[in-house]
């Protein structure tokens, strides 16, 4: 992975920690700065928190990411994640935000959930042994709702997710049990509504799924520093048998080198260059099986080679040390790498109206927001008028609110794209009354209000006073509030202008947006974040203690497909891999802007 301009990133403080319904989140505080030299290049700050955000997102999977202070040289901005999204984070995104550090973890501290109702999913299924799958991934296309996806072909409890090196390729592997398991059906689904890309192009043999992932290996703990079994996929014989060989396991316990580059790489990326140079060296694979959420002084890699190895003085230039140590030290807290977070609040798995074995949603409402390619917007929402009884509201070029009635929404799986049949890519169950300030709410014109018109009109210019927040900052340590789990309080803000609406994902936490009548559902900020300072709160509109289920932030990175169509970029380049010129200028500063 090609290094990016330097940009050092702290961690200023842990804030909060938080039991919710279906698991542990945090909220972290972290700070972003560039160094005096690179003060010349225009925009680099901005630059890199856009992309910094959108990773977090899209591909680590955290719950939102939200700007709390920018100035010209740092920037500072709040992560809300599970923990394992946190370790997601390290592993997807430490090359786009770079050396994120944190200190030690503040104590846990009680907060009242406040649940929702909702309704669950009692499966009707036969049990039945239940297969273990692996399904490879490369670094670059791995997503949050890929792994969505994969669990809801699978019927999967939880999914794990850990990072391996082949053939000098930074990959991951999805590791499931499923009743429901048919050859290449979870890439032929996922990718048919684009939730996938190039799932499974990697080949990862059974017998080493089963080597490194089943229970009695991972399990069972390992009080040696070598681990030998045999596996039939190593060698095939001319007659075209399989031929079982051995294969023996170590665990090594690494440090990377010092940082020397100019680029600045992370902690995790020389790691990596460690882990590349043992895969070429042992002519085995390399895993690594748990990444710590925020620091770890060195990395237990598991190696895995048909030689004996005994040599350990090995790759040098990349790894500080590298020690032989016990295998179950690679297996410390395995199990609790899998993820069992619920995500029956969303469908993106297409289901004929015949299959009554195929699981319900674990919750569902009556409201309903339908994602699908913009070429598709007709095909989608056909299929959701003819089949059912619905209210389908456009939303923008790309989704669409779909009010319902008597919870039909659970079977609008019929609806998902599948085969050579375009229609909807994605459905997500969102509170109901989203829907009924939807009827509600009249259409928007068009027209920029007037100097004397009550919402604020902002021009370009509206950077000037994004360094002011709209209330003092009560401290700069200290507690942070965060949402209670998943329950928090969201309100509709109306924008005029898409620089506007690129601000507000900039700097809040979007849920919903409606290109159509230019609103947005976002979190409510308790006025700690900068002000857009073009936006109009709708204090009617206030819900409180709501919970949003699986509803995540968009990034401002992602509003451009809502706003321009001709960006089919965005959702198929790494953030990584996404040119300068690519970004939004209209979020960028210029110099005079920063004396």
């Amino acid at each position: 992975m090609r290094s990016l301009p330097l940009v050092s990133t702290s961690i200023w403080l842990l804030a909060y920690h938080s039991h919710t319904c279906y698991g542990e989140y945090y909220s972290v505080k972290y700070t972003m700065e560039v160094s005096e030299g690179e003060r010349l290049q225009e925009g680099i700050i901005i630059s890199e928190y856009t992309k910094c955000q959108l990773c977090l997102i899209a591909m680590a999977g955290a719950k939102g990411v939200s700007l709390k202070r920018i100035e010209p040289l740092r920037i500072t901005f709040t992560v809300t994640s599970s923990h394992l999204g946190f370790q997601r984070g390290r592993n997807h995104c430490s090359d786009v935000c770079r050396n994120l550090i944190a200190g030690q973890l503040a104590s846990p501290v009680t907060v009242s959930t406040g649940h929702t109702e909702s309704t669950p999913h009692v499966s009707k299924k036969k049990q039945k042994e239940e297969k273990l799958v692996c399904l490879t991934q490369s670094y670059w296309h791995a997503t949050d709702d890929c792994r969505s996806c994969i669990r809801e072909v699978m019927d999967s409890k939880n999914i794990g997710e850990f990072l391996f090196i082949k053939d000098g390729t930074v990959y991951f592997v999805h590791v499931l049990r499923t009743l429901n398991y048919r050859p290449d059906h979870a890439s032929r689904n996922c990718e048919k509504t684009r939730a996938c890309s190039k799932l499974g192009f990697l080949k990862y043999p059974d017998d080493l799924c089963q080597a490194v992932h089943e229970k009695r290996v991972s399990t069972s703990g390992h009080s040696a520093k070598r681990l030998t079994m045999k596996l039939p996929f190593l060698g095939i014989q001319k007659s075209g048998k399989t031929q079982q060989q051995k294969m023996h396991f170590y665990c090594l316990e690494v440090t990377p080198q010092p940082d020397t580059s100019s680029e600045g790489l992370s902690r995790h990326e020389r790691i990596i260059l460690c882990m590349k140079c043992l895969e070429r060296t042992v002519a085995g694979f390399v895993h690594w099986l748990k990444v710590d959420a925020f620091f770890e002084p060195s990395a237990f890699i598991l190696i895995g080679s048909r030689r004996d190895l005994t040599n350990w003085n090995i790759c040098r230039m990349d790894c500080y040390s590298v020690q032989n140590t016990l295998v179950d030290k690679c297996y410390r807290d395995y199990q609790a790498q899998f993820d069992p977070s619920p995500i029956g609040d969303q469908i993106f798995v297409h289901v004929a109206t015949e299959d009554k074995n195929y699981f319900f949603p674990d919750y569902y409402s009556d409201c309903l927001v339908a994602h699908y390619h913009y070429e598709h917007v007709e095909e989608c929402r056909r299929c959701l008028k003819s089949s059912f009884e619905v209210r389908v509201d456009p939303l923008s070029e790309i989704t669409s609110l779909i009010t319902t009635r008597n919870a039909q929404g659970k079977n609008f799986r019929e609806c998902i794209s599948f085969s050579n049949t375009p229609a909807c890519d994605k459905l997500v169950f969102v509170p109901d009354q989203i829907c009924m300030y939807e009827h509600e709410t009249p259409p928007r014109s068009e027209q920029i209000p007037s100097a004397g018109s009550t919402h604020p009109r902002r021009e370009l210019s509206w950077w000037h006073k994004f360094r002011k927040p709209k209330t003092p900052e009560t401290s700069s340590a200290g507690i942070l509030s965060t949402h209670q789990g998943q329950v928090v309080t969201i309100v509709m803000a109306t924008y005029h202008t898409d620089e506007c609406l690129k601000c507000l994902a900039l700097v809040h936490e979007v849920l919903i947006i409606s290109t159509a009548k230019r609103y947005v559902w976002m979190i409510d900020s308790n006025r700690e974040s900068p002000a857009c300072n073009c936006e109009t709160i709708d204090e009617r509109s206030r819900l409180e203690n709501l919970d949003i289920h699986s509803l995540r932030a968009i990034s401002a990175l992602e509003v451009y497909a809502y706003i321009h169509l001709s960006d089919f970029w965005i959702g198929k380049l790494h953030p990584f891999n996404i040119a300068p010129y690519r970004l939004p200028k209209n979020l960028q500063w210029t110099r005079e802007d920063t004396l």
